[in-house]
């Protein structure tokens, strides 16, 4: 069997590494993408539910507003209704007076 020379030997050793660095450099680069790929999901995701937590929040504030009002309507139909009945009793206690001051 013919031995094959030393500098081939070498050549082809030195091709056979260059393949395996650039093998792995190829696989470094895709796992990094992948790795971004990832996180950029990741990040996705989180920004999604930090969006629909402050929607959940607004809606829990106008909410909350919305009823405050709704009291606040309340208190002053009510208080509206107090006056008008104060007035109607001092109408009533007028007419009461008129007519016990012309009997």
């Amino acid at each position: 069997a013919a031995r094959v020379p030393t500098r081939q030997r070498e050549a082809s050793v030195r091709a056979k590494q260059e393949r395996a660095r650039a093998e792995a450099r190829l696989l470094a680069e895709a796992q990094e993408a992948e790795r971004r790929a990832a996180e950029d999901v990741a990040r996705g995701r989180e920004e999604a539910r930090r969006r629909r937590v402050e929607a959940l929040v607004v809606a829990k504030q106008q909410g909350r507003r919305l009823e405050e009002e709704r009291a606040r309507q309340r208190r002053t139909a009510d208080e509206a209704l107090f006056v008008d009945a104060i007035a109607q009793r001092r109408e009533r206690e007028r007419e009461i007076r008129a007519m016990e001051e012309r009997a």
